[in-house]
């Protein structure tokens, strides 16, 4: 079977990858954590929501009486308390930068409060 040799071809017969688009996936440099990111939130008692395994399943907690979780656009949101929690569209109470401390985490979780 041959081939239409069309540049796409071309490129790939001289890995020239510089002619295919980069692959941009949401869990790139602007969402990553501290290497240090699930142990920190095992000492705030903060645990996974959800069954995932590896880093990306310490994106979304539970604890201190709320949800957490790290979006898309690299931001730390707390949600309402667990009785008033609808949906992340409804309920995010806060939204912070990633933290990149653990004295950070543990002003953002355990020493500020989010109810008006």
């Amino acid at each position: 079977m041959t081939r239409k040799a069309t540049r796409a071809w071309k490129a790939w017969q001289n890995r020239d990858m510089s002619f295919f688009p980069r692959r941009i996936r949401w869990r790139n440099a602007c969402t990553k954590t501290p290497k240090q990111w699930a142990h920190w939130c095992q000492r705030l008692h903060l645990r996974k929501s959800g069954r995932g395994r590896g880093a990306y399943a310490w994106r979304s907690l539970i604890g201190c009486g709320r949800y957490w979780r790290i979006n898309a656009n690299g931001e730390f949101q707390a949600s309402e308390r667990y009785e008033n929690f609808d949906r992340w569209a409804n309920s995010t109470a806060a939204t912070f930068t990633i933290p990149k401390t653990y004295t950070e985490l543990l002003l953002r979780t355990k020493f500020t409060t989010y109810d008006t």
